[in-house]
């Protein structure tokens, strides 16, 4: 990630790293298990076999707001959520005692509050930003602890999915001297595994339940959760990029499909079967290209790049 003059980036067994942009050389680094008492790969915690980061490492993004850095540590003891000084790394609060899943912070503003939303192995919380106080939380019990999507947020909407509990959207609002989160609708129909969807023009798209190789793309009304189409055919994992009135789905299985994001009925508009080899991760678009890295079966060390027209 880009901020400035800095870049962040983060490894799978949880180090954060602050690297000067212009000179590569590194500024500052955390190291999330000795630092905050984060537990990765063979930790101890509760679930099925310990936290969905003890078995494929810390994958969820922290966010940068102004002099500062936020990141999901996943310390159980005080160090769930961290606040960070971006130029130095210095530690400015922590909170929290949940373990880490896979999902990306948000940033935003909910009921008035500028907050920082996490989901964690277990719950989805929001923290005021300036202090770390917990103002929400709402429980995501997910199997294997795999919490994986990203929260998406809107007005004082948070909406998110996972392949257990569904999709579902909370409404925020003040209570006291904290927070509320009131359920506005539940989809149990769409269990979204691993796709964090994308809302355009009052709708969400993204892959519903997951079938193996054979999942469905689905169209949600955001204010309902209605079901608005579903086309099978898709993989398990799919990336979605929404540009305008059309998205760009990248499948697990390097298939690359143009739809255009209509509530009225699926529409393809191209597609190409191999733009990639069989990868987890998410592409990234910048200036008509299209960057895609493989993973999980050669090794990772291999990025293309694919001019979009």
């Amino acid at each position: 990630m880009i901020d400035g003059e800095l870049i962040f980036c983060q490894s799978a067994k949880g180090v954060l790293a602050c690297i000067s942009l212009e000179t590569g050389e590194l500024l500052w680094d955390k190291e999330y298990s000795k630092d905050f008492g984060a537990k990765w790969f063979g930790g101890n915690a509760p679930g099925s076999s310990g936290t969905a980061a003890s078995r494929h490492g810390n994958n969820g993004a922290p966010v940068t707001d102004a002099k500062y850095i936020y990141a999901s540590a996943g310390g159980h003891e005080g160090a769930s959520l961290v606040c960070l000084e971006k130029s130095t790394g210095k530690l400015l609060w922590k909170t929290g005692n949940d373990y880490a899943a896979y999902s990306g912070l948000m940033l935003g503003e909910l009921a008035g509050v500028k907050q920082v939303v996490m989901v964690t192995a277990a719950n989805m919380k929001g923290y005021r930003a300036k202090d770390g106080k917990e103002l929400w939380s709402v429980p995501v019990k997910t199997g294997a602890a795999r919490n994986i999507l990203t929260p998406i947020l809107n007005g004082d909407t948070v909406t998110v999915a996972s392949h257990t509990v569904g999709t579902f959207q909370v409404r925020i609002s003040n209570s006291g001297n904290g927070q509320k989160a009131e359920e506005l609708w539940r989809n149990k129909d769409v269990r979204t595994n691993i796709t964090t969807p994308v809302l355009v023009d009052g709708f969400l798209y993204g892959l519903g339940t997951s079938r193996g190789k054979n999942s469905v793309f689905v169209c949600l009304d955001f204010k309902t959760g209605e079901i608005k189409w579903s086309e099978s055919g898709y993989t398990d994992y799919a990336s979605v990029i929404g540009f305008g009135d059309q998205l760009l789905v990248h499948g697990s299985r390097g298939a690359l499909t143009l739809l255009k994001a209509t509530p009225d009925k699926y529409t393809e508009l191209g597609r190409v079967e191999e733009a990639s080899k069989i990868s987890w991760n998410f592409p990234v678009y910048s200036s008509g290209v299209l960057y895609i890295k493989d993973g999980l079966k050669d090794g990772g060390n291999k990025l293309t790049a694919l001019k979009l027209q």
